[in-house]
């Protein structure tokens, strides 16, 4: 049962800092005005592990039921 939280816990932590880093990220985009292909990177990855985060959550709940 430990796994599934350690995965979750690293995942919220990676989710974080990328909401945290995006914002800069962007308005630096902003200033320089040139588009930055990292921007849709980031988006999509900050997607990736937010899927892995609930399907690990689902996990974790089938993982306490079963006896």
């Amino acid at each position: 049962m430990k796994l599934p939280k350690l995965i979750t816990t690293v995942l919220w932590i990676r989710i974080g800092m990328m909401l945290v880093t995006t914002p800069f990220l962007f308005w630096n985009s902003i200033q320089e005005q040139t588009f930055s292909p990292w921007l849709i990177l980031i988006i999509l990855f900050i997607w990736l592990y937010w899927f892995l985060l609930e399907n690990c959550k689902a996990m974790s709940q089938e993982l306490k039921l079963q006896p």
